[in-house]
């Protein structure tokens, strides 16, 4: 199928609501933007949804738990998926990316921990960074007290929050923690590299190329910019790396990134699952208003590529 109708919904109902490719103001501006609100849909039902914080090493760090809809107490305990969502480092939150977490948990029967890691510019890199890695770890080592199987923890994320995922993917590996699968959603693996992608589609679908700049101006420095920590899409493919599930969005210019990481994990021996959503555009995960089907085609994705 392709996802052009639900672009141009989309695309519409973010015009209409004042939305536009001008950079933002300012950063609360941009944490209330009403073109963005006006792209949510209505949150799927669930299971039980608590809210509750991780006693970190690092501190205090709060997370939404979402159980899936119809799930029981009863039988082996649930696989789990750390969730990191994205805002480009600087904006989102639990709340923003409620209703695809909501229909992510129902449509993989796996029990969701969200992270509410810190942003920027109130706290930069690698302050995201580390809130990641702390609370995979946290979970890795309280999975049975918090009811899930500690054998069966994915990593995932979208945007900003795949960047995420996947570098939490990398220090699993050498840290020696298992890590069943990755889930990386229109990921943003190298933040300041470009690609075709980056200039076809340099304006027009929300998140512009000068936009996906400010954010990263927000969030480190130049010098920053080859760390690592910072851009996982550009550490050399490392053998033993989870499972990967991809998905692209045709009309993104992060698409080039998403997969050309996905063929760089290939030719590493990794495997991948890479999905493009045809005629999609980056922020389809959170356009609910403009039609659940797309979001309902990507988590059945994801669902049927994890593993039982």
């Amino acid at each position: 199928m392709n996802w052009y109708s639900h672009t141009r919904r989309a695309l519409a109902l973010h015009a209409a609501s004042g939305g536009g490719d001008a950079l933002p103001p300012s950063v609360e501006a941009a944490r209330t933007d009403p073109a963005v609100a006006a792209l949510a849909g209505p949150a799927p039902e669930t299971g039980t949804i608590t809210e509750r914080v991780l006693d970190t090493t690092g501190g205090a760090l709060p997370v939404r738990v979402y159980e899936p809809f119809g799930r029981g107490r009863s039988g082996p305990l649930p696989a789990g998926i750390v969730y990191f969502h994205g805002g480009g480092f600087v904006v989102g939150g639990l709340d923003s990316h409620h209703a695809w977490v909501s229909a992510l948990a129902n449509a993989t029967g796996r029990v969701v921990v969200a992270v509410d890691y810190r942003l920027a510019p109130e706290h930069p890199f690698p302050a995201a960074v580390h809130d990641a890695h702390t609370a995979t770890w946290y979970v890795a080592a309280h999975a049975r007290d918090m009811g899930l199987d500690p054998c069966r923890l994915v990593v995932a994320g979208d945007s900003a929050g795949a960047n995420l995922a996947a570098g939490v993917a990398q220090r699993a590996v050498r840290a020696g923690l298992h890590l069943d699968h990755q889930v990386l959603v229109v990921p943003w693996l190298t933040p300041a590299t470009g690609s075709t992608s980056r200039t076809t589609f340099a304006d027009g679908y929300v998140l512009t190329d000068a936009l996906l700049t400010w954010f990263l101006s927000h969030y480190a420095t130049p010098e920053q910019y080859d760390d690592p920590l910072l851009s996982p899409g550009l550490v050399p493919p490392i053998a033993g790396l989870a499972p990967a599930t991809i998905l692209t969005a045709e009309l993104d210019p992060l698409r080039d990134e998403g997969e050309s990481y996905a063929r760089r994990l290939r030719a590493a021996g990794v495997r991948v699952h890479l999905h493009r959503l045809t005629g999609a555009f980056h922020l389809f995960n959170l356009a609910g208003a403009a039609g659940g089907e797309v979001i309902d085609a990507a988590v059945g994705v994801i669902a049927r590529s994890l593993p039982r």
